[in-house]
């Protein structure tokens, strides 16, 4: 690919397009778009009409100053990471990595391979499943794939329980999650072959049960006098601060997921009926929730006096041009921003979208609402998803405890009678 004399206007839509082929997904893109609007104005700044290697690195410079790549925080490293991406393309025409973050395509080859595949297929259509865990179930089973080729097994025919059981054996004894994960694909993926007629033998059945729970960490919450406080102290004088505040009530107020949030689009609010009514994102459950005052009139405020004109159907937008939608990693940095701004101690907590929606369990918890009406707030399936968030309530669990009543002296004696019996026998 030409690298001199190229405008970054046709930079962009080459880099765009190419994107698009490779499969990058959607919230990766936007991600891109955002820099490249930034490095547009970099170069606007500076009277610089052509893009290269050097004009990448002169505005790291300018955003990062001298810095050493090992030691840069992580989204930093993202945008050291992102302008050299965009460098090798306009050199090469194509994204390849190098050295150990050299990432090769997962191919399934021969007929084992191919029953791997069928299997992804039959399970993904049968179950409905979300991408995020199709792409999950197909690395655990490239692992298997790989481990079996590396033993010379082409055939499904050739699998026994021997083979299945060395494989779990040599995976990494400290990522018990993952050897879990590994196993319930695993075991379903056999059940899948003798289910088709593949295997005589439903060697699913030898596999060990899947017994690893994961300990959950005790979430983080933030107190009504705290939420009041991130509230007050958003700056709803610019467009951005109105967009923050509205997006902010919906997680405080409503306990939506950060996914969903920026998920909303015009068509969700339903005003004649004071309704929020939308589809979720992790789930796919329809979820409706009532359209506040306080949320009512903040959206209208931001969509008045605040929301960038723009044909996307998303209700929030960037703050800056493309003025697209927001990607849920964006709004976490939205809320940590806030949060920070307000001065509020995050000491051993976590202070994203998502402690906040812990932090309206809590005080629905804390005003004894029923369980299946929080269960229906969180838009959870069973209330046993809401028993998690129990954990924070530290005062109603007390309550729960139950008195243990003395022992009475005589169990003692009569003990001291039996050690003595025993002696003499």
């Amino acid at each position: 690919m030409e690298t001199k004399q190229q405008t970054f206007d046709n930079l962009i839509e080459q880099y765009h397009t190419y994107l698009l082929s490779i499969n990058r997904c959607a919230d990766n893109i936007r991600h891109y778009r955002y820099e490249w609007e930034r490095i547009k104005r970099f170069m606007s700044l500076h009277q610089i009409e052509f893009y290269d290697r050097t004009v990448g690195n002169r505005y790291l410079s300018s955003v990062l100053g001298e810095f050493e790549y090992t030691k840069l925080p992580r989204l930093s490293k993202k945008l050291v990471n992102m302008v050299d991406s965009f460098a090798k393309f306009q050199e090469t025409g194509v994204l390849k990595r190098t050295g150990p973050r050299d990432i090769k395509p997962k191919m399934f080859e021969n007929m084992l391979g191919t029953t791997m595949m069928d299997f992804l297929s039959d399970i993904t259509q049968t179950n409905d499943l979300k991408f995020k865990t199709v792409t999950k179930y197909k690395a655990y089973l490239y692992k298997f794939y790989n481990f079996l080729v590396q033993g010379e097994v082409f055939d499904v025919k050739q699998i026994h329980p021997s083979k299945v059981l060395q494989f779990f054996k040599d995976l990494n004894p400290l990522q018990l999650s993952a050897k879990s994960h590994a196993l319930r694909v695993i075991k379903c993926y056999l059940k899948y072959l003798y289910n088709q007629h593949l295997l005589s033998i439903d060697y699913s059945k030898d596999l060990p049960q899947c017994t690893y729970k994961r300990q959950a960490r005790l979430p983080s919450t933030f107190s009504k006098e705290e939420i009041k406080t991130l509230l007050t102290s958003i700056d709803q004088g610019d467009s951005k601060g109105k967009r923050d505040y509205a997006m902010i009530l919906l997680a405080t107020k409503l306990g939506l997921r950060a996914s969903d949030i920026v998920a909303l689009k015009f068509e969700n609010i339903l005003w004649e009926e004071s309704l929020i009514k939308l589809s979720q994102q992790k789930t796919g459950k329809v979820q409706s929730l009532p359209l506040l005052p306080e949320i009512g009139n903040a959206i209208i405020n931001y969509m008045k006096y605040g929301r960038p004109i723009s044909d996307e159907s998303y209700l929030f937008l960037q703050a800056h041009a493309p003025y697209q939608g927001i990607t849920p990693h964006s709004f976490t940095k939205i809320v940590d921003f806030n949060i920070k701004r307000a001065k509020i101690d995050c000491t051993n907590r976590k202070h994203g979208p998502h402690a906040l929606r812990h932090s309206f369990a809590d005080n629905l918890l804390k005003e004894k609402t029923p369980m299946p009406i929080i269960s229906e707030a969180l838009g959870h399936s069973c209330t046993e998803s809401t028993m998690y968030y129990l954990r924070i309530d530290t005062i109603s669990l007390k309550q729960c405890a139950l008195n243990v009543p003395a022992v009475p002296a005589s169990f003692y004696a009569q003990e001291r009678r039996i050690q003595d019996e025993s002696i003499l026998l």
